[in-house]
């Protein structure tokens, strides 16, 4: 929290970086402290999201072990709960896995699109249409199968050499490498090689043809 003390971090960006490093011995606090230190200009213009997904980051590399011990706990803890709020309206609130609300989103997004660029839209919002197709699925109204897809980033040392180095998963953000291969084992998946350039940190796809339902995964991100 060095850069807190010289007053160049805002309280609020350093609290967020204590909550997710809380865990953490205090060996492996300071390390992580040095690291995020290693390049001050990683914080102009980051976003608070963007620090909290460095910051976990480093605590999933660092100790894996523990960070898929919080993961567990709190996905032991899912529920969906509806509670009365007046004016003939109920709240829906809950605590699902991520790759759960990252399917349940990207669902409901290209069902209010559809409906919307099809013209059915019958004058609701983006937001109206994505809360009536939800009740529709719940209930039965509705009746679909569509094609969803989960993007999952990883590093081929993730998936053959059981690494550390945390995963990201599109729509959530960073998760444990041990994670990201428990939600590729057994599931019927496409593979799409990528090429990470150094340079900007951006993901390129590979010029070789994409991967479906191999033997073995292949470096890359896999959907």
């Amino acid at each position: 929290m060095a850069r807190f003390t010289t007053g160049t971090l805002s309280e609020n960006r350093a609290m967020l970086i204590a909550t997710e490093v809380q865990d953490l011995g205090q060996e492996h606090r300071g390390w992580a402290d040095e690291q995020l230190t290693l390049n001050p200009e990683d914080f102009a213009g980051e976003s608070r999201k963007a620090l909290g997904d460095r910051v976990r980051a480093l605590v999933q590399e660092i100790e894996p072990v523990t960070a898929l011990e919080r993961i567990d706990d709190a996905r032991s803890r899912r529920f969906l709960r509806l509670i009365p709020t007046g004016n003939m309206t109920m709240r829906l609130i809950g605590q699902n896995p991520a790759e759960h609300g990252v399917l349940m989103h990207q669902v409901l997004s290209d069902l209010a699109d559809s409906k919307t660029a099809a013209g059915k839209g019958q004058g609701r919002t983006r937001e109206q249409i994505r809360a009536d197709e939800f009740c529709g699925l719940v209930t039965g109204e509705q009746n679909i199968s569509p094609r969803v897809e989960i993007e999952l980033v990883m590093t081929d040392r993730i998936l053959f050499q059981a690494e550390a180095e945390p995963a990201y998963l599109q729509g959530y953000g960073t998760i444990p490498a041990a994670m990201a291969r428990q939600l590729v084992r057994g599931r019927d998946m496409e593979l799409k090689l990528m090429r990470w350039i150094r340079r900007t940190g951006a993901l390129d796809l590979d010029p070789r043809p994409d991967l479906r339902d191999p033997g073995l995964p292949e470096p890359g991100a896999a959907h």
